[in-house]
């Protein structure tokens, strides 16, 4: 699991990655549309400049913003799940190990011999 911490970021970062997300909440309606696309970050080309501003701060920053979110990945929004009592990224780990373990529980009793 990874975390790219914005807020820790430079201004200039945090400014570079607000201006592509932002461009990415403006096209919305056409994320169905962009998913279908190969490679495709929702918010468009990325900037030569851009991404090597990020770069110098950031690899793993400027590797996203080129990217998108699901290119061999899955991004969580795990400030988003405090609801559901998961307030940090290792609550979540925890709980998928947990699901990971019954799952393979529940495997192994459906392939245990009779």
């Amino acid at each position: 699991m990874s975390e790219l911490r914005t807020e820790e970021l430079s201004r200039r970062a945090q400014d570079i990655i607000e201006r592509y997300t932002a461009r990415a909440a403006r096209l919305a309606k056409h994320v169905a549309v962009a998913g279908l696309l190969p490679h495709a970050p929702p918010w468009g080309a990325v900037s030569l400049p851009d991404y090597e501003a990020l770069a110098e701060e950031s690899e793993y920053a400027a590797w996203t913003l080129l990217n998108g979110f699901a290119l061999n990945h899955t991004t969580v929004a795990v400030h988003r799940l405090g609801a559901a009592g998961l307030s940090s990224i290792y609550d979540v780990t925890a709980v998928l190990k947990t699901q990971a373990r019954l799952r393979a529980r529940a495997r192994a009793r459906h392939t245990r011999p009779v």
